[in-house]
């Protein structure tokens, strides 16, 4: 059949309409018919543009690093079409697709889907207004097929009914299984056919697809473009991307695309029979040896001004479409996607969020309830293993005094050294004696002299008059290895508590005042707190606090950077998700995690180590969690900024040991210095921690305003977290 189309001022026509539609918020429609056309022409010469990008540049990075990704791109999609765009890899395909859904923000040029700019206000791209399927499977391994397509569906907000019509004939038409089928049991070829249905779950009038053929076999890619094709005859625009070239043949409109430019776009057949080929891979090579299409030149840059068609018949090319494709009525987005409800979109998507991370929990539910109890585990070590006084310490013993002497004081001494802290080992020289704790057999060496037993005689006697030989021989000599720190002054206070007891009992024997061996210094009961307090007393505190906030960490920082890895943050992203609401679901579940732990943690400390509480445990149990919040929010903000798992632990790890020192959990703040008694002070955990002290040891409260602080410190740094976090997440998702 002859058609005669006439270019009239193609240009001016094609800008004229764009102003007015765009102004209008409706679909852009293409008018360039005159010449009189067969009725089945007709339908194919008004084509609404369901997207158009106009001179679009992007590039990745900044100044001289920045690498070119789209370089003046300029297409027009028409609706109910199968719009392919061709190219190797790395040519810019998907970076095109990320600018048409809304992930990236062209550096220039403009990117419009149906009549409003991608992100805008009345736009509904990302949202309901596209359907995508990211490269990636982009699927959440735990649920089943149901339960993904569910999710999806709540997104959008479709009410239950619509969902459960929508997966009957989702379930029939892409021919999957079961849907109670488990995704991660699914092949390769049934969850990429599973992922394009989570894109029609609400029936978008635009689908985007990048690259969802690779990797998979001839027939199942068959299969997909046998789909697409069905979709297309119910006039829904598809956007595919594919480096298949061949596949691509199917489609109503190609595009080649090499390092970020443009080569040419217009029917796949008529292509072919302009370049006196027989397939489209040939028609590529044909271009990029083409002098007019040398890699130096911008073709799109010489054509600004006119159509994105390098020939004038290329628009008969791109209107008119494969005859298979027999339209149903047109499907509007305003019609088909009903006025949106923006407060109950928000709940609905934040609901369903939620949801997906409870569910998605459910299903690994040995790794939740490992999660949940590890912080008890822990705990339970730190009271076993610190603060605790070493015992059974291996000490030589050299008696230089003969058994025959009468009183044998210094049998008398060893017998009231503690046996369960030091445990005696009899050398029958000094310097065998010294050399076993040089060879490491003992952790130190008591001497005691030849003439010991008369020697504490004399000194009783005398006095200050002792001779010195008497005062020299009375002493207990003790050699420590002072490389076991530790066990030294474990060593040293045993011996001065035996030898006091030791000198209580001789005076007692001689019927004198035994309070004459008493130090002139008198400690009475104390005013706060025990008489000797173990040490795992000050860092309880400081431990249960840093154990919430560094568990709480690792949990939100890896979920999100594998979320985002599989592809599942950027799904949801172009579903309509706002950061804010991604957020906000991971901080829900994230503190029911750390309620659960914190709940194990103080039953614990309290019921099996029964640490001391004087305060109120409410408020104790509220601040921690705080704690617990704050460190999840931190691993959102870590998720944030990385996009690597291993990264995402570096920074974990290494901010670990800095803030668990600042914090004075294992040593006070106040030794410090000045700066970083300051630096403890903002930026660490100190003042929550000093504040869960005084709650437990001295039962202050709120009133204190050493507690109040805590509080504040805790929650602002929260805060402050989380905004960055949002920022963070709105800025990378736009690069």
């Amino acid at each position: 059949m002859d058609v005669n189309i006439e270019l009239q001022s193609l240009d001016t026509n094609l800008q004229s309409v764009t102003n007015d539609v765009v102004s209008q918020s409706e679909p852009l429609i293409v008018r360039t018919c005159t010449a009189t056309v067969d009725k089945s022409m007709t339908d194919t010469c008004d084509k609404r543009i369901a997207a158009q990008v106009k001179n679009v540049v992007f590039s990745y990075g900044r100044g001289k690093k920045a690498v070119t990704a789209l370089n003046g791109i300029t297409i027009n999609v028409p609706e109910g079409n199968i719009y392919s765009i061709l190219g190797p890899s790395g040519c810019g395909k998907t970076t095109l697709v990320h600018c048409l859904v809304g992930s990236l923000k062209p550096r220039k040029g403009t990117v419009i889907v149906f009549g409003e700019e991608p992100g805008s206000f009345n736009s509904l791209v990302p949202g309901p207004g596209v359907g995508y399927m990211p490269q990636e499977i982009g699927l959440f391994q735990e649920f089943t097929i149901e339960e993904t397509l569910i999710f999806f569906g709540r997104l959008y907000r479709l009410p239950k009914a619509q969902i459960k019509q929508s997966i009957r004939f989702l379930l029939d038409f892409l021919e999957l299984p079961d849907k109670s089928s488990s995704v991660a049991k699914l092949s390769g070829g049934q969850k990429r056919r599973v992922s394009l249905a989570a894109a029609l779950v609400h029936k978008p009038p635009l689908l985007v697809l990048d690259e969802p053929t690779v990797g998979i076999d001839p027939v199942l890619r068959q299969s997909i473009w046998k789909h697409l094709i069905a979709l297309a005859k119910d006039n829904i625009t598809v956007i595919i991307t594919t480096h298949y070239i061949e596949e691509a043949r199917n489609a109503s409109i190609v595009a080649f695309m090499r390092q970020g430019m443009l080569l040419e776009e217009g029917n796949p057949e008529v292509l072919i029979k302009r370049h006196k080929v027989n397939n489209l891979e040939d028609v590529f090579l044909r271009l990029c040896n083409n002098k007019e299409s040398d890699l130096n030149i911008n073709l799109v840059d010489k054509s600004r001004n006119s159509p994105p068609i390098t020939q004038p018949n290329d628009l008969n090319d791109i209107l008119v479409n494969n005859k298979s494709l027999q339209k149903t009525n047109s499907l509007k987005p305003s019609k088909i996607l009903m006025k949106r409800n923006k407060i109950a979109d928000h709940f609905a998507r934040s609901e369903a969020l939620f949801l997906k991370n409870v569910i998605r929990m459910y299903r690994n539910l040995p790794a939740f309830i490992f999660t949940a109890i590890v912080p008890a585990v822990q705990c339970a070590l730190f009271f076993l293993c610190l603060g605790r006084d070493p015992y059974d310490i291996p000490v030589a013993i050299f008696n230089g005094e003969p058994l025959v002497a009468r009183p044998h004081y210094s049998t008398l001494f060893l017998q009231f050294i503690d046996n369960y802290t030091i445990n005696q080992n009899h050398y029958n020289s000094f310097d065998s004696a010294y050399q076993s704790v040089k060879d490491g057999h003992n952790k130190a060496m008591i001497a005691l002299g030849t003439n010991f037993s008369k020697a504490m005689i004399q000194r009783g006697i005398h006095g200050y008059d002792s001779d010195p030989e008497d005062i020299e021989m009375s002493a207990v000599k003790l050699y420590l290895d002072m490389t076991s720190q530790f066990s030294a002054n474990k060593i040293r206070q045993t011996m001065h508590e035996s030898y006091q007891l030791f000198a209580k009992d001789i005076l007692k024997r001689n019927e004198m005042n035994e309070a004459l061996v008493d130090p002139p210094i008198r400690e009475e009961e104390p005013i706060l707190g025990s008489r000797n307090p173990p040490v795992t007393h000050f860092m309880a505190p400081g431990f249960i606090l840093s154990l919430a906030f560094f568990c709480a960490i690792a949990t939100s920082a890896l979920s999100l950077v594998l979320e985002r890895k599989d592809g599942l943050l950027e799904r949801s992203l172009v579903s309509g998700v706002h950061p804010n609401e991604y957020i906000l679901s991971h901080v829900l579940t994230q503190t029911l995690v750390v309620i659960l732990q914190t709940l194990s943690v103080l039953m614990i400390a309290f019921l099996i180590f029964e640490i001391p509480n004087r305060g109120s445990i409410f408020w104790v149990s509220v601040l921690i969690v705080m704690q617990g919040v704050c460190g999840m929010a931190y691993g959102i903000l870590i998720s944030a900024i990385t996009k690597e798992e291993n990264f995402t632990l570096i920074l974990c790890m290494g901010s670990m040991f800095p803030q668990f020192l600042l914090s004075g959990v294992v040593w006070p703040v106040e030794t410090m210095p000045k700066i970083l008694i300051f630096i403890s002070t903002v930026f660490s955990q100190a003042k929550s921690i000093e504040a869960v002290r005084y709650m437990l040891y001295r039962g202050w409260g709120l009133d204190h305003f050493e507690v109040y602080l805590g509080f504040i410190i805790s929650g602002s740094w929260t805060l402050v977290f989380l905004c960055v976090a949002a920022i963070m997440f709105n800025v990378n998702k736009s690069r």
